[in-house]
């Protein structure tokens, strides 16, 4: 309701459909193999157990791949609107 007050559209929650989704997996399949170069390097440097070195990088740059996509995401539809 407060759109149709406003005078906006929809458009701005259409955001996944104006960056391409390929780009989304390969931000997180980049991220995991960080994680994983990441945890190998931390297990062999530090007194960190194999399991908790590896999962823990993982996530955290497979995470941080999603949320560059996120921002990636939000500054295209931006600039889809604004056009």
């Amino acid at each position: 309701m407060a759109l149709i007050e406003s005078g906006q559209d929809a458009k701005i929650f259409n955001m996944e459909k104006n960056v391409s989704p390929s780009l989304k997996f390969s931000l997180l399949l980049i991220g995991l193999a960080l994680g994983a170069l990441i945890g190998n390097i931390l297990e062999e440097a530090t007194a960190l157990d194999n399991e908790v070195a590896y999962f823990s990088m993982i996530l955290l740059f497979g995470g941080l791949g999603l949320l560059v996509y996120y921002f990636v995401g939000k500054k295209h539809a931006k600039e889809k609107v604004g056009n």
